[in-house]
């Protein structure tokens, strides 16, 4: 909870908005080469969609989210799967409610690698 916000759980705290959110930034995209950029985003070998199949988990009330869902040895074989992009409320969890005050906790997770290629003069 955070302390400026007469313990209201910062889920339910419509003034906080941004835990743990990067800054807003423009799309950039390193390339191997100067002609490189001159295609598509996809075929530069650092670009990664997150697009697919991602690990799900609903719950009605944040009480019942699993705690320890964000370390690396976290077994998620028991969650849903949802697509992603897309829209959970239409995938049957939940109903549609458009409203900032009244939220459900929804995890996501997708494991993938990440190539790191480091060029030494």
């Amino acid at each position: 909870m955070n302390e400026e916000s007469n313990d209201i759980p910062d889920w339910e705290n419509s003034n906080i908005f941004s835990i743990g959110k990067e800054p807003a930034h423009s799309t950039l995209i390193p390339f191997e080469s100067i002609d490189e950029p001159l295609g598509k985003w996809e075929d530069s070998l650092y670009f990664k969609s997150l697009n697919g199949n991602w690990k799900f988990n609903w719950v009605k009330n944040p009480s019942e989210r699993p705690e320890e869902f964000y370390k690396e040895d976290f077994k998620a074989d028991n969650w849903e799967e949802i697509d992603i992009p897309s829209n959970w409320q239409m995938r049957g969890y939940g109903i549609p409610i458009y409203t900032n005050v009244n939220t459900h906790i929804v995890l996501t997770l997708k494991i993938f690698q990440v190539l790191i290629i480091i060029t030494i003069p």
